[in-house]
């Protein structure tokens, strides 16, 4: 066994002739216990599997314990998505007895391949997938795509943010409400427009289920630590056109909120208030972009304040 370990750890292939007899001369499978420190570089990696191949007929028929002993070794091995799935797919037997025996230890795998994913990387490994487990490895999905969020100063581009959308409104991923409610309060928190701008979206997800009291006060802070972030990152020379951008989002997200007042009203109060900072001929400017708006009630907020502004300072005679 010495020869084994000192050819596999000079990470060439020849030792795996080994599996041709080890049933007779080592029906425990003790060499595996001397390779467990081995490593591969993903070009070796995938090699080392496509070898693997040639010994699968010679596992199909020994002990139960010695087979997971070795299928548990090889998907340690598996330090990447691609060689991980080839694996599974092409190199282990599968029956119900063993996948149950060796399926916590392939998701962990793959928990620890996907932890350095981006977006994009992420959904793509999502999809290779089989289709009649992807359910059971879910939720590593899910969780690693709230952690891309947590980081709310990470660099966004625009195939991460389409990764993400999409691994948002995957089916597959079964978002629960509760992580659905942890979303909206991940993306409220962002500092990058283009992730606060799928607020309105998971908003309305949030909507479409039964909301608990606490639930709702949870919505309705992560409302107001949104708008005040999305206007944060407006950020324009142009007050005018910052006005036209806040009111715009209010015309949003109205079909949501305007039944449930207290959300509505904090909004709308953010809103005012942020235009009155406004120099008056840039608010006065605004009005050509306002009259654009469709929603009554958003467009009649901002009219209002600019009655309330006007009367100020040219009183009406009663």
């Amino acid at each position: 066994m010495t020869l084994v370990h000192h050819n596999a750890f000079q990470l060439k292939f020849d030792w795996l002739i080994i599996f041709i007899i080890a049933n007779e001369i080592d029906p425990n499978y003790t060499f595996i216990d001397r390779l467990k420190s081995l490593k591969y570089s993903d070009e070796n990696l995938a090699k080392f599997v496509e070898k693997c191949k040639t010994i699968k007929p010679y596992n199909e028929n020994i002990k139960f314990e010695s087979y997971i002993k070795i299928t548990k070794w090889l998907i340690q091995l598996c330090h990447n998505m691609d060689s991980l799935l080839k694996l599974w797919n092409d190199v282990l037997f599968h029956n119900n007895e063993i996948d149950r025996t060796i399926f916590k230890h392939f998701i962990d795998q793959i928990r620890k391949c996907v932890s350095r994913d981006d977006a994009v990387a992420l959904e793509y490994h999502f999809k290779r997938l089989p289709g009649d487990f992807r359910y059971d490895v879910s939720e590593v999905f899910r969780s690693h795509t709230l952690f891309l969020l947590e980081g709310s100063n990470r660099k966004w581009t625009n195939e991460n943010i389409t990764a993400i959308v999409n691994l948002l409104h995957n089916d597959s991923l079964h978002w629960s409400k509760d992580e659905v409610i942890q979303l909206l309060e991940l993306i409220s928190q962002s500092h990058t427009l283009e992730i606060l701008n799928l607020f309105p979206e998971i908003l309305n997800d949030c909507f479409r289920s039964d909301l608990t009291d606490t639930k709702e006060k949870k919505i309705s802070e992560c409302c107001v630590v949104w708008f005040k972030n999305f206007i944060d990152k407006l950020n324009s020379s142009n007050e005018s056109d910052l006005i036209f951008l806040m009111f715009q989002r209010l015309e949003l997200v109205h079909p949501l909120l305007s039944q449930r007042i207290n959300i509505w009203q904090n909004l709308s109060d953010i809103a005012i208030e942020r235009t009155k900072n406004c120099q008056e001929n840039q608010i006065f400017d605004a009005i050509k972009f306002i009259v654009q708006i469709k929603q009554n009630d958003v467009k009649k907020l901002f009219l209002d304040m600019v009655k309330e502004i006007l009367n100020k300072h040219y009183p009406t005679n009663d």
